[in-house]
């Protein structure tokens, strides 16, 4: 069927209070559910809680991912704050998202123009329902390895899906937490740094013409962006010559 009408088959048959999507190569830790419902059983306003995860590659030791700074403790927050945390980036690992399921029959289901990035759009449109909480400890094994949608689908398509996840968002979700549209000029503006800090590593390859590719498209996205902080890296490295630019981000 695919993964987006595997995802919504399975919420037009929940009858749960709480429900997760995880995927075969991925798993929980021991208590996440516990730790995740029992906060939600609490706070009735929340959507959805999302946690830590651990990296698995095929080689190497798991590493940690903490969506917010590792002295972040558990926390409920505004749906607003929580799309100016994840802006142009999505920051919940999958499987540690448990959701409402409540508020998921409310919103609907995922959208199928949006692949790539349904995900992203998903917690977004959440959030325009009520409060988001954050669970400070590992909450699942998320595998990575060389046949993800996630590791395989990158570079300026990525921040196309990106910008298309954000565009419906701000189109159809986000009227409640942003009327003024000061919200959206933010998260475009930071999507905008993004294609900025792409140009910035394919100046340091030396791959000239991606780096033009970044560049104009972040400024597509938000001419404001030429007052921002990377935009004036940016610029200084294209005028450095070659040899003198620093190898780093």
């Amino acid at each position: 069927m695919g993964h987006i009408a595997t995802y919504n088959d399975g919420i037009a048959d929940l009858n749960s209070d709480y429900f997760l999507l995880l995927s075969a190569d991925d798993h929980l830790l021991p208590d996440a559910l516990y730790r995740a419902t029992s906060l939600m059983d609490k706070q009735r306003d929340v959507s959805f809680v999302f946690g830590r995860a651990l990296l698995s590659g095929d080689h190497g030791p798991p590493e940690r991912l903490s969506p917010l700074p590792s002295t972040a403790p558990d926390q409920v927050m505004s749906g607003r704050r929580f799309v100016e945390l994840t802006a142009a980036r999505n920051i919940v690992p999958t499987p540690t998202a448990i959701v409402r399921t409540s508020v998921q029959l409310d919103a609907g289901g995922y959208r199928p123009d949006l692949p790539h990035t349904g995900d992203m759009e998903m917690w977004l449109r959440l959030a325009a329902y009520g409060r988001v909480g954050y669970v400070d400890a590992d909450q699942a094994v998320y595998r990575m390895h060389g046949a993800n949608m996630s590791v395989t689908y990158e570079g300026l398509a990525d921040l196309q899906a990106r910008e298309k996840a954000l565009n419906v968002f701000f189109a159809d979700g986000a009227r409640k937490i942003d009327p003024t549209g000061g919200l959206q000029r933010k998260c475009q503006s930071q999507l905008a740094g993004e294609a900025f800090r792409h140009a910035s590593m394919a100046l340091n390859r030396g791959d000239a013409h991606a780096a033009t590719d970044f560049r104009l498209y972040g400024l597509s996205i938000s001419p404001r962006a030429r007052l921002s902080m990377q935009w004036l890296k940016l610029l200084v490295k294209r005028l450095l010559p070659r040899q003198s630019i620093p190898n780093q981000n």
